[in-house]
């Protein structure tokens, strides 16, 4: 451990950092470390102005380790997690989280780090799964209420095309077709340029 980069967050304007800065810095060998502190910021956004700079510092090379005090406080998932965990492994800097005990530096770490990366990989399909459930549940929906579904260029057949380029052809505008259509003005563009 050369150059730690100690990650601090907290939720609220009542909470403290005291607490995890303490214990991040009697975890540190040395005395050359760096510290990046989200205060009041939700563990529920991906990106966190310190976190990022520390990444940012990291990809730069500037560290070795990665210390947390918790894991909910340095990720919003499991997923989260290890896509974090990932890209600290791909520039070779360890992770530390002191109170689920988790050092990668470890074979004992490294395989804990499986274990979360086998459930990430789980909450992954299981979001997928949900995505798709919910795409398919919307297709027929709309199929029960006669609406279309599918690409916006799809919905238009030959004889439409034929208009569309009768009303350029009198001087109508893109917007003017557009609005005849139901449609943006860049889908008329589109459409008529690939026929």
């Amino acid at each position: 451990m050369k150059n730690p980069a100690l990650y601090l967050r907290c939720s609220t304007v009542m909470q403290d950092l005291e607490q995890q800065r303490e214990a991040l810095i009697k975890s540190v060998t040395c005395d050359n470390y760096s510290e990046y502190a989200d205060f009041a910021v939700s563990g529920m956004v991906e990106s966190r102005p310190e976190l990022d700079r520390m990444m940012g510092a990291i990809h730069e090379g500037k560290h070795d380790y990665v210390i947390v005090w918790k894991l909910d406080r340095f990720a919003r998932s499991v997923l989260h997690l290890v896509e974090l965990v990932l890209e600290l492994q791909k520039h070779k800097v360890t992770f530390m989280s002191l109170t689920e005990n988790i050092d990668l530096s470890t074979p004992a770490g490294k395989f804990q780090f499986h274990i979360l990366a086998a459930v990430g990989e789980f909450e992954r399909a299981l979001i997928v799964e949900r995505v798709k459930f919910g795409v398919t549940h919307k297709i027929a929906q709309l199929k029960a209420q006669g609406k279309n579904w599918g690409p916006i260029q799809s919905r238009f057949n030959s004889e439409h095309i034929e208009m569309m380029k009768s009303y350029r052809e009198i001087g109508m505008t893109f917007i003017d077709i557009g609005k005849r259509f139901g449609v943006h003005k860049s889908m008329i563009q589109k459409i008529l340029k690939r026929n």
